[in-house]
């Protein structure tokens, strides 16, 4: 996931699977989440944020949701938990519909304030964020499915 290609290779033979090729490229240091079947990843071209929803099986791009850049630069990897996907940026932590990419709303109990390339798990209904340019981390308990 770097550069204008998304490629998918059989684990065993290391056969490619499927490309996904974009003119404007997937530059992500961010990193992807699989869940059910779909690939979520967030990218930055051209000083704009996109988080993409992607057909595991094939390659096939489900949707693609451009983010306003007053929420930050992203610098995480997703975390998909009950039906939404959760992204920190510098300033909040974005929160989209799954299925559709529609933006759901914005989490202010979450503010990297530095672009810290950081990681995110999952655990439980945790979202553990590390900020390792300010030497915070963080656990934020994804709740948006029950605002």
């Amino acid at each position: 996931l770097n550069g204008t290609y998304f490629i998918c290779l059989d684990p065993e033979t290391f056969k490619i699977e499927w490309e996904l090729k974009r003119d404007e490229g997937f530059y992500s240091s961010y990193g992807f989440t699989i869940h059910e079947g779909k690939i979520y990843t967030a990218t930055n071209i051209n000083s704009c944020d996109s988080v993409f929803c992607i057909d595991a099986k094939k390659g096939k791009i489900i949707w693609q949701e451009k983010l306003d850049s007053s929420y930050g630069t992203i610098g995480y990897q997703p975390q998909v938990y009950r039906g939404y996907v959760y992204l920190p940026t510098q300033s909040s932590l974005i929160v989209l519909n799954a299925k559709s990419g529609k933006y759901i709303g914005r989490d202010e109990r979450l503010e990297t304030g530095a672009l810290s390339l950081g990681k995110t798990i999952s655990y439980n209904d945790l979202l553990i964020v590390s900020a390792p340019l300010i030497n915070k981390m963080y656990a934020v308990k994804m709740d948006m499915h029950t605002r």
